[in-house]
């Protein structure tokens, strides 16, 4: 019984001296394997990934400098001198030919459109003296012209081509005066101002308002017009004032 008893113990003693070997060799190969493979310290981490984004931006480079070398266009990757040079010399020839071209153009429809001009302002005039038949221009001692009217040969009173500014742009106005310097008329010459809107200062009940006028323009403005009625208002204003005798270049 007591040898029985004794190989048990030595039996289960072998075995567990077997369990220890194992878990000893098992836990030496652990600690090998991490002697072998240290982990890598933050510096050893951040170099690595310094070495990545070096070697994934020399990638996209040679990918770039591929691309140019097929396409061939190196000259639009970066901008020369010599491309702005270029570039300004272009610009220059374009610019000048336009200002040549304009000044062709000009040269050749200004007689046409003095003219054109003329005509109206004249049209202006024989509407504000409807029984006028000739006219003259006078130019005052400040440089300023005048066109005095004649009727059959006796002058009826004159007419002064003034301006105003409107909404669009200047408001032409014809101005016609009696040899008292009161408001005999008006006329609309040319206007760039809205339609429907501002060109309502051509309408004649407007224009009435100013007749008899003298020294100072007096009409009231449009509701919706304000700067269309307030640049005829103006040229009347410029008209009146001017510094002319009707009497006195007569007889000069």
């Amino acid at each position: 019984m007591a040898n029985n008893e004794k190989k048990i113990m030595d039996s289960e003693i072998l075995e567990n001296e077997e369990i220890k070997e194992v878990d000893e060799l098992e836990f030496v190969s652990s600690e090998d394997d991490v002697k072998d493979y240290p982990a890598p310290e933050v510096d050893e981490v951040k170099m690595i990934e310094a070495t990545i984004e070096a070697e994934s931006k020399n990638i996209i480079k040679d990918e770039y400098d591929e691309e140019i070398e097929e396409d061939g266009d190196e000259d639009d990757a970066e901008v020369s001198p010599r491309y702005l040079v270029k570039l300004v010399l272009v610009l220059t020839i374009i610019c000048t030919g336009i200002a040549l071209l304009l000044a062709i153009v000009n040269s050749v429809t200004k007689d046409k459109i003095a003219e054109n001009i003329a005509k109206q302002q004249e049209a202006a005039i024989f509407t504000i003296f409807e029984n006028g038949n000739s006219t003259e221009e006078y130019v005052t001692a400040d440089g300023e012209t005048v066109y005095i009217v004649y009727k059959d040969g006796e002058a009826i009173g004159y007419c002064v081509n003034a301006s105003g500014t409107g909404f669009g742009g200047e408001v032409q106005v014809m101005v016609g005066l009696k040899s008292d310097k009161s408001v005999r008329g008006i006329k609309i010459v040319s206007m760039s101002e809205t339609p429907g809107i501002g060109t309502k200062v051509q309408g004649e009940s407007f224009l009435r308002q100013f007749v008899g006028n003298s020294g100072k323009a007096d009409a009231d403005i449009i509701s919706g017009a304000t700067f269309s009625s307030k640049a005829v208002i103006e040229a009347v204003d410029y008209a009146l004032a001017l510094d002319f005798d009707l009497n006195e270049a007569l007889h000069n």
